[in-house]
Order: structure tokens, then sequence, then C-alpha cells
């Protein structure tokens, strides 16, 4: 097989963005959840411009919602600071889902961060390479489906035995996801598929981990995108994949293809993941790295970031732009995100977060945060979107560092054991 030479020191950028992506996602969940929870509202509105999540893409809405500013960010039942903090919440990772697109461009960038050639010698290669990856991604997802979904029978069997007001909408929730057939629910979690559900959809008990399975397949098909791009070249790959994006997100209304699939991001994402995919081929093979890192925080490519972002999220408003939005916003993102991180490291306590294992964090993060709103909304009221969603990411960090360690130590178990058996053998 052939390899690069690996740069000699990590790019602890890249880590340190993957930890804001995870933070941006897991807050605009919690937003989400504190939504839900009718935290903050404005009812004087249409339904559907009622605050700053319930129109964040993709329905024409942009006239509107220029003419109904500020109404939305006015919110009933909050005086003027939490109102203000929500807001401010609100902007801070309200568009977080964003963030999920950076995922992918890192996942290609990363992919084939150390990668120059397509291998010599291609099924050894590859066939270790996807172990590797099925287990990065696999086993930690069964590892901790098993002990949430332990936790929240649990919390099914408390919730339904116990009539208490407080737990009415969380026997709500828990009915939706769980109220389904054993077998369903079994099948669905373990092979991320339901042959049951339309569309083979897997309803999970947490909503985010319906990304699980788009990754997977992206990563089935990398070895493919390499090959393209080592033996056609960047231009015809990206050229290829940018129609492929394009004309997805265009005609999906029209053929009902739904972007939560196991085709996510070879057909929606298509072009941001090649694009992650080139760029990390290119910082592999090229002599002069440090040059490379000097263009990507150099002021003018910062400026140009936040362009791309700021024009990508006006097209996220307007259908006929939609389809291209993520094809700016995604890179502008990266650019910005890539220069917020460089400083953050700089921080000494902030910059431990490089450290979070931000697949676990993901995988974590979404199951509670309803829970939480539910329960900090009678103590801290308005102010439960921001010093709640504060204490939210602050348990999640800490749950993270729990699983990780926990995942650890299992795995050395199993390791030594197999080990052992392999010896007595």
């Amino acid at each position: 097989m052939t390899q690069s030479k690996p740069s000699t020191s990590r790019l602890e950028w890249l880590d340190m963005l993957r930890a804001i992506c995870a933070i941006e996602i897991a807050g605009h969940h919690w937003l989400r959840a504190c939504m839900h929870v009718n935290v903050f509202s404005n009812t004087n509105l249409p339904e559907m411009f009622r605050n700053f999540l319930w129109s964040y893409k993709n329905n024409n809405a942009g006239q509107e919602l220029i003419n109904t500013f500020p109404s939305y960010l006015i919110l009933d039942g909050q005086n003027t600071i939490a109102a203000f903090l929500t807001n401010f919440m609100g902007f801070l990772v309200g568009f977080g889902w964003e963030a999920l697109h950076v995922f992918i461009l890192m996942s290609g960038f990363s992919l084939s961060l150390r990668l120059a050639e397509y291998p010599s010698n291609p099924i050894d290669y590859w066939s270790n390479w996807y172990k590797k990856r099925l287990k990065r991604i696999i086993f930690p997802y069964y590892f901790v489906a098993f002990i949430l979904f332990a936790g929240f029978l649990c919390v099914y069997i408390v919730v339904n035995s116990i009539n208490f007001p407080l737990f009415a909408p969380v026997k709500m929730q828990l009915q939706e996801k769980i109220g389904r057939s054993w077998l369903e629910i079994l099948v669905g979690h373990v092979f991320l598929v339901d042959p049951w559900a339309s569309g083979w959809s897997t309803t999970y008990i947490s909503s985010a981990w319906w990304f699980i399975l788009p990754l997977l397949v992206a990563y089935i098909a990398f070895p493919i995108y390499f090959k393209v791009l080592t033996k056609y070249g960047g231009k015809i790959l990206l050229a290829t994949t940018f129609l492929i994006s394009a004309s997805t997100y265009l005609l999906a209304p029209n053929i009902s293809l739904s972007e939560n699939r196991w085709h996510y991001i070879i057909l929606f994402e298509s072009f941001n993941f090649t694009l992650g995919i080139f760029l990390g081929h290119y910082y592999t093979i090229t002599q002069d790295k440090e040059r490379l890192q000097n263009l990507l925080f150099h002021p003018i490519t910062t400026f140009v970031g936040v362009v791309l972002v700021l024009v990508g999220n006006l097209m996220n408003w307007f259908t006929i732009t939609y389809p291209f939005s993520s094809l700016f916003f995604t890179f502008g993102l990266f650019i910005v995100g890539a220069k917020l991180s460089r400083y953050l490291l700089a921080v000494p306590v902030i910059q431990k977060l490089k450290n979070v294992d931000s697949y676990t964090f993901y995988l974590i993060h979404q199951l509670i945060a309803y829970l939480f709103a539910l329960v900090l909304n009678y103590v801290l009221r308005g102010y439960t979107p921001f010093f709640g969603g504060i204490l939210y990411i602050l348990t999640v960090i800490l749950a993270t560092s729990i699983f990780a360690k926990l995942y650890g130590k299992a795995e050395k178990l199993v390791t030594l054991r197999l080990q052992r058996s392999q010896t007595n053998g």
C-alpha cells in the first residue's frame, strides 16, 4: 500500500473545530427542546414565524421574516433581559444544524489526510481501513445505545407508574420513542434500518442517531471518491459531485426524497464530503503545509468565509436558492470555525475541549435535552434557554468524559479476553 508521510504535528485546530461543531449541534437541539417545552414563542405571529427556530430554512419565508422583524424576537412571558438572553443564545446556536454540514466536510478531510495515493494493494488496505472505521462508529454507538436505552426503559416504567403532572409530557415523548413492538425497536437499533417502516427509516430513541447510517454509507463510498480523485483529478471529482448535490436538492421535493436518510451524504452533501477529501489530500501531498495553514488563517480568507456564511444563510430562506445554500455556508463555516478554533486553543481552560470525544458527545447529547428543559423550566423560567443551556452543555461534556472512559475500559476488557481465548485455543 502507498501512504503519505504524515505531518509531524497533529492539527489541533481540527480537533477543536470538531468540539465546536458538536456543541453547536447540541445547542441547536437544546433550543428546540426548550421550544417544545414552550419556554419561548410569540403566539401573536403566524405559527411559522413565532421565533427564530421555526423558519430557519427552505420555506420561501425570507421576505416574511424581514417584514415581521423584530416581532419574533419579542417572546411571550419573558422580560426584556430574559428575551435578550434567549435571542442571544439563538444567535449563537440557533443555526447549529449547519455544523452537521461542516462535520461532513471535516470527515472527508480527515479520511484522506494521510493518504497520498490510491493504495497499491487495495483489497488488504481497504479491508483493514473498513474494520477501523466500523469499529470507531458502530461499537461506541452500540455501547451508548445499550446503556441509554436501558435507562430510558427505567424512566418509562417510573413515569407510567407515578401520576405526577411533570411527567405527563415525558410520557408522550417516551411513548413515541418506545411505544412500538420490541422486535421493531430491536431490529431498527441494531441494523440501523427498520423494514416495517416507510423507506426503512428507523425511529431511534435519540433522533440524532439517524446520521450514523449516512456516515457509514459515506465511508463505504470513500474509496470510490478517492479513486476518482487520484485517477481523474480534483476538478472532475468536484464538478461531478457539485452536480449531484445541486440536482438532488433541486429534485428532492418532486420525487419525495428525504434528507434524513441513508443517502444524505452521498447525494445531498456529496460535494461537501468530496471537497473535504480534496482538501485533505491536497494538504497531504503539498510540500509547504505551513504556508497552506497560514493561507487558511489569513484575514482575507476569514473575510471570504464570513461572506460565504452570510450568503449561504440568506439562500436558506428562499426555495429557489436553497439547493445551493449548503455549498456556500459549509465551506464558509469551515474557514471561520478554523480561525475561531485557533483563537480558542490559546485559552488554557477552553483548549481542553479539543480532547472531548465529539462522536460520543454527539451520541448522548440529545437524549437528555428535553428532560433537562422540562425540569429547569420550573426553576429558571424565561432564563432556561441561556443559563439552562450552559448547564446542559457542561453536563453533556461531563457525561461524554464518563462514557468515553467506560467504553475505553470495556474495550480493553473485551480485547484482553479475546487474546486469552485465542491463546488458550
